[in-house]
């Protein structure tokens, strides 16, 4: 029978068994419950999750804010884009009133009026501001215009007549050519020359061999 007190080379180096003193002597490190090869495969799984938890590098950051914010922008400007309604400029009224010498033109409903003269003679023209701008012959003058003259949508032309008289033409647009006259019906006018016309509020002054005649353009 085999017996541990044997001394050979097997009895040597076979294990022996831990005895209660070894123990107490805390030569050796005990396991807790649930320590040894489960802990140990529990650690392991940890360590390879903490791993595999994606990173960014800050290039990739950088880059991320960037198209963000340029994003950002083309939406404000698109809104911008959509909500912005440029103001049309402010048009002008168109004067009513106005007055010109001979070789000038006056401005009104988008026609421009004027005084051209053939032989001795003076018409007055109409041509359209926004159009091809080709002349309208609308009625010639007897007599020597000193002016052009708007009102309210008559254009006023005080003329020297070859009698030595003068007078008043009137040329309404839409409705054609008149002479002025006072509250009787009667053709202003009278015997003299004009030297000088010119609008003076809802007057037509005229000056007539030196005196001032004022022509009423209201009743």
């Amino acid at each position: 029978m085999y017996s541990l007190d044997d001394t050979d080379e097997l009895g040597a180096n076979a294990p022996r068994p831990i005895d209660a003193e070894s123990l107490d002597r805390g030569g050796f490190q005990q396991l807790s419950k649930g320590e040894g090869a489960v802990k140990a495969e529990r650690k392991g799984s940890k360590q390879r999750k903490t791993e595999e938890v994606p990173t960014l590098s800050r290039p990739m950051m950088i880059g991320l804010v960037v198209a963000a914010l340029a994003i950002i922008a083309l939406c404000v400007a698109l809104f911008l884009r959509a909500v912005y309604v440029p103001m049309a400029p402010e048009k002008l009224p168109e004067p009513t009133r106005a007055e010109t010498t001979i070789g000038e033109s006056l401005t009104y409903r988008g026609s421009t009026y004027a005084l051209t003269q053939k032989d001795g003679a003076y018409t007055l023209t109409e041509s359209n501001t926004e159009g091809d701008g080709n002349k309208i012959e609308l009625g010639a003058l007897p007599g020597t215009p000193l002016a052009l003259v708007l009102f309210d949508g008559s254009i006023l032309l005080p003329e020297n007549m070859p009698d030595g008289t003068w007078n008043v033409a009137t040329y309404t647009v839409g409705t054609g050519w008149s002479h002025m006259a006072n509250q009787n019906g009667e053709v202003i006018g009278d015997t003299g020359t004009i030297s000088e016309a010119k609008l003076d509020g809802s007057a037509l002054r005229l000056t007539v061999d030196g005196q001032v005649v004022d022509v009423p353009l209201e009743w």
